[in-house]
Order: structure tokens, then sequence, then C-alpha cells
């Protein structure tokens, strides 16, 4: 029976690839949640700028201009703030996909060379049984040698 030596290695990398991918896979959920929130500030800016837009025909005071105003400016540094955040999540999911990267070359060396010892241990069951196939051979041959 094949017993590679390395197996408790190989689970390990298995592992710690599958906990990379979890850890990818949650950064990457942040990421389109934080691009989503990103998206629906941008909506609200398009809007406030086609209110203000249809509003200015209209006489206001100053006070509704300066709430205006300032409306508009907290959503903008909004906007900064959120696409900062994508930004953010943007660079750890590219290292989280380097470091998940690194992890599935780690295991596929391992997983190789497993694949190439069990490839010399099957080579080596098959010369064994050839050895033993002649031999049963080779004992027969001689066996009726000895009858006749």
């Amino acid at each position: 029976m094949f017993q590679f030596k390395l197996q408790t290695l190989l689970n390990y990398r298995r592992q710690r690839e599958e906990t990379f991918q979890q850890e990818f896979a949650e950064i990457k959920q942040t990421w389109e949640e934080q691009r989503e929130t990103l998206k629906k500030y941008h909506d609200q800016w398009k809007e406030c700028i086609d209110g203000w837009r249809s509003i200015q025909n209209e006489s206001l005071s100053i006070l509704e201009i300066s709430l205006y105003q300032k409306y508009m400016l907290r959503l903008k540094h909004e906007i900064i703030q959120q696409a900062d955040k994508v930004k953010d999540c943007l660079q750890k999911m590219d290292k989280m996909r380097e470091i998940l990267l690194s992890a599935r070359k780690d295991k596929k060396i391992i997983e190789k060379l497993q694949e190439n010892h069990l490839n010399e241990y099957r080579m080596d069951q098959l010369k064994k049984e050839k050895k033993f196939l002649d031999e049963v051979a080779t004992q027969r041959f001689n066996l009726k040698g000895i009858i006749k």
C-alpha cells in the first residue's frame, strides 16, 4: 500500500489554501459591499445635482441654499471617504490574492511530488509483479523438465 511520507505537510498546505480562499472571499465580499455603497453615494450625488439645477430657477431663501450646499459638501465628503474604503479593500484583496497564489503553488509542489512518488511506487510494484511472474514461469518450466 502506498504511503506518501509528506502527507501531513500536504494536508497542512491544503488546509492553509482553503483558509486563504475563505479570507479572500470575505475580503472580496467586503469590497463588493463597499463598492455598492459608493455607487449609491454617486447616485445620490447625481440626484442632488439634478435637484439643485431644477430648483435654481425658483426663489429660495438663503437658509435653503445653505442647507443644500451643506448637504452637497457632506455628500462629497462621504463619497471621498467611501472611495478610500473601496481602495483599501481593493489593496487588501490584491495582497490576499498574492498570498493565495503562493499557497496554491506550495500545495501544487507537494502534490506533484506525491504524484511522482506514486508513479515510482507503481513502477516498483510492476517490476516486483513481473519478477514474481517470471519466477513462477521458470519454476513451471523446470518442473515440466523434471516430470518428463
